[in-house]
């Protein structure tokens, strides 16, 4: 049953793009810089290790993380903070760009076209990957910045999102793909969530699922 839909609140790792072939890509490209440069092994220690506190620990900044995990790997806290912004933020780019998901894509696009408001909400700064993706929004948003600073689920994004639109939780749906993150923070908000599978797998029938909610034909 469609929904008098106003604005669709997008998660954007894993749910814009295929997050596991990116993954595996950035793997590749991190054994093939580090793997001839043994002396350097602590810079793999520390993207691998901020990867792994990021996704257990909603508390912490990043730069708090940032800091603890270069005194952990002994590290000068600008080599930390440049090799995580290389590794996380732009080697990524051209992987992200290659396997967006391009039903969700054309499904943002026909909301776009028929009115509906079109943000982006994600624990990750999303600038560079929204602008690698070619995909239009209203209005981007990161968790670990300010004025949210909280990341899922925690509600306090999607409520920051609401309030900026001037949208009620009943007028939103919220689309991700984890349920303990994406679909935690919606339903604290009030906010009807979709959650896609992580795989091509499933996928075409969730977004279609997802076009019938807010009123969109099917394609």
């Amino acid at each position: 049953m469609a929904i008098a839909c106003a604005l669709l609140i997008l998660d954007l790792d894993g749910t814009c793009y295929f997050q596991t072939p990116v993954r595996l890509r950035m793997a590749l490209r991190l054994a093939a810089h580090y793997g001839p440069r043994p002396r350097r092994w602590r810079e793999l220690a520390l993207v691998r290790d901020f990867r792994r506190a990021r996704e257990t620990d909603d508390s912490a900044t990043d730069q708090d993380l940032t800091a603890t995990l270069a005194r952990r790997h002994r590290l000068p806290i600008g080599v930390a903070a440049t090799t995580l912004e290389r590794w996380l933020l732009r080697e990524p780019l051209a992987a992200v760009a290659a396997h967006r998901d391009t039903l969700l894509a054309d499904t943002i696009r026909d909301a776009a076209r028929a009115g509906l408001r079109i943000a982006v909400l994600s624990d990750y700064p999303t600038e560079a990957k929204i602008a690698a993706l070619g995909t239009c929004v209203d209005a981007q948003f990161c968790t670990a910045e300010a004025p949210i600073t909280a990341r899922k689920p925690s509600p306090k994004g999607v409520e920051t999102v609401l309030a900026h639109f001037r949208v009620t939780p009943d007028q939103a749906v919220m689309v991700g793909d984890r349920e303990s993150k994406d679909g935690a923070a919606a339903r604290a908000a009030g906010v009807r969530a979709v959650i896609l599978p992580k795989g091509r797998r499933g996928r075409r029938a969730a977004i279609a699922g997802l076009r019938q909610m807010v009123g969109l034909p099917p394609r």
